[in-house]
């Protein structure tokens, strides 16, 4: 196989402090990788991957390594669904350290922040391929249920990016639910700027 150089892709909108990254690495040498699918073959509970499995359900295979990885990996495999399949790792903790891997699979999912500009030029590109914005995340309904959810915080200042109506809002207001409400109108009372990317 002929090897490949891994690079970062500039476009990715998530921005980490070096202070988190030094954390993050920390807990893969602790843990290995919790980003996808893990079960701990003591407790028979997931550690990671809860949401995944949720809708992929549980046709699962599993073959045992010969010897135990340093992070505890006893065992690989996959879920199997729609005849594709979707990587597992096992591993042999005791609940403790399940739990402790179990908070950091969660934590270190939502560090960094997101650069808005970058997004913004991502769901322009996107938008205009065959990718529906659902499988990314950042169709109406959820991002509605998102702005819902955050609004009321009364902060000084409030970048909002959200797509909505097939538009990308970005303003500084105080309650995101106002601005739901007005996004319709080209120009509205929050003084919003509503650029159109899609039909």
């Amino acid at each position: 196989m002929k090897p490949i150089t891994i690079k970062s892709d500039p476009q990715n909108p998530n921005r980490m402090e070096d202070a988190d990254k030094k954390r993050m690495a920390a807990s893969l040498a602790e843990f290995g990788d919790l980003g996808g699918i893990v079960i701990n073959r003591r407790t028979g509970f997931l550690v990671g991957g809860h949401q995944r499995v949720s809708v992929l359900g549980d046709s699962l295979e599993i073959e045992d390594l010969k010897k135990p990885e340093p992070d505890g990996t006893v065992g690989r495999g996959w879920i199997t669904k729609d005849g594709r399949r979707y990587t597992v790792r096992v591993v042999d903790w005791d609940k403790s350290k399940a739990h402790a891997a179990l908070l950091a699979a969660n934590r270190f999912g939502r560090m960094g922040h997101n650069d808005e500009a970058t997004i913004e030029n991502l769901l322009k590109e996107i938008e205009q391929s065959e990718i529906s914005l659902a499988t990314i995340g950042y169709d109406n309904e959820s991002i509605k249920k998102e702005c819902e959810e955050n609004c009321g915080e009364e902060k000084e200042e409030t970048l909002i990016a959200i797509k909505k109506w097939h538009c990308l809002i970005s303003c500084d207001v105080s309650n995101a639910i106002d601005v739901l409400k007005s996004v319709e109108e080209p120009q509205n009372k929050h003084g919003c700027e509503v650029r159109h990317v899609g039909n």
